[in-house]
């Protein structure tokens, strides 16, 4: 009877310590992705972006435009969602060209497209590892994409953990061929001042474009796009640390509660004389036990819980941070262990008796 209430005290510890550390994980983890972003923005090219709404540009179009620029820097994208219907499961094929901007997502096995299969629009695809436990494909294999087929090259993962495609932007015409999509082109350095008023011109006179939907400059895309990654940044990181201060009131609240169960067993302790040292270290072992456990269960459990919460386009898992936590939760509970044994033996023999009794 007497283990089954201390494994019932343990397991609702735990339970505790768990959802107070996985909400702080969350918080720093998502910082941390947006902070990753905001080097990756500040680190890239000067150039511009435009957007416009319209069917796809073929190879001759994309031609005139990198002439009319006087550059090969262009990197153009479009994205469209599709869904497995044998699981439910909702994935982006994102349409890519150019060679000039760092990748965001990882290649993990295979390789990445060249530019001359960029250029021609081949059959092939990179996929991200989450697509890739879907569909059960490996490097080699042909993906479907409503009936157009394309060998994977390679497996990617991408910061935000989701399900995507990538495919020649060239391609998208084939797959999509009657769908009027976003489109985003933006070019490196051009030596222009006009670039952007040039591209509008440009776009504005091919029969593709319905309307431009917005242009800017480099420096305009930086510091707009810094100011809002900064200001993520800061309030998931202030959020992070006050939850981080209630995980603390919480251990604090755990801990006490544990001492006040066994105040007679720590007042006999006392009269024989136990050494403040051995009293710490087995309050120590009291209190960390659940820490260790909920901390385990959060490296294991935190990318399944965020997939459950649709937030796994946010944040990812990050061992270093996440392993951060706990050890700052460890340390914690040792802090405390050591401040409740001197409180012990600083108490009086008879009051902690007679505490037990109220």
């Amino acid at each position: 009877m007497r283990k089954g209430k201390t494994l019932v005290k343990y397991l609702w510890m735990t339970v505790g310590i768990y959802l107070s550390l996985i909400m702080p994980a969350y918080c720093f983890s998502s910082a941390k992705v947006f902070y990753r972003q905001s080097v990756a923005l500040a680190s890239g090219e000067e150039g511009g972006s435009v957007s416009y709404d319209g069917w796809f540009l073929n190879r001759e179009e994309i031609q005139k435009v990198e002439e009319a620029l006087g550059t090969q820097e262009l990197r153009i994208t479009s994205s469209m969602e599709e869904w497995l219907p044998e699981g439910g499961v909702v994935y982006q094929v994102n349409g890519v060209y150019g060679k000039w901007e760092k990748r965001q997502s990882q290649i993990t096995e295979g390789r990445d497209f060249t530019w001359a299969e960029l250029e021609e629009g081949e059959r092939i695809c990179l996929i991200s590892r989450e697509l890739q436990k879907e569909l059960g494909k490996e490097i080699g294999d042909q993906v479907e994409v409503r009936g157009v087929g394309f060998q994977v090259i390679g497996i990617t993962s991408n910061v935000f953990q989701s399900a995507m495609m990538e495919i020649p932007y060239l391609m998208m015409g084939k797959v999509y061929p009657n769908y009027r999509l976003q489109n985003n082109i933006r070019y490196g350095r051009t030596g222009n001042q006009e670039s952007s008023f040039l591209i509008e011109r440009l776009l504005l006179g091919l029969p593709e474009v319905d309307q431009v939907l917005w242009i800017r400059t480099g420096i305009e895309n930086k510091g707009e796009d810094i100011r809002f990654l900064t200001m993520m940044i800061g309030a998931r990181g202030m959020a992070g640390g006050f939850l981080m201060l209630c995980c603390v009131l919480n251990l604090f609240l755990l801990a006490k509660g544990n001492l006040q169960e066994k105040r007679v067993d720590y007042a006999v302790k006392r009269a024989i004389g136990i050494p403040v040292g051995k009293l710490c270290r087995e309050l120590f072992r009291e209190n960390v036990l659940p820490v260790i456990l909920a901390a385990g269960c959060l490296m294991g459990s935190f990318s399944f819980v965020m997939r459950c919460l649709g937030l796994q386009k946010e944040v990812r898992f990050d061992l270093m941070v996440i392993g951060s936590i706990a050890a700052v939760a460890l340390g914690i509970s040792l802090v405390l262990s050591w401040l409740l044994a001197r409180y012990l033996m600083k108490e009086r023999i008879v009051e902690l008796l007679q505490g037990e009794r109220r």
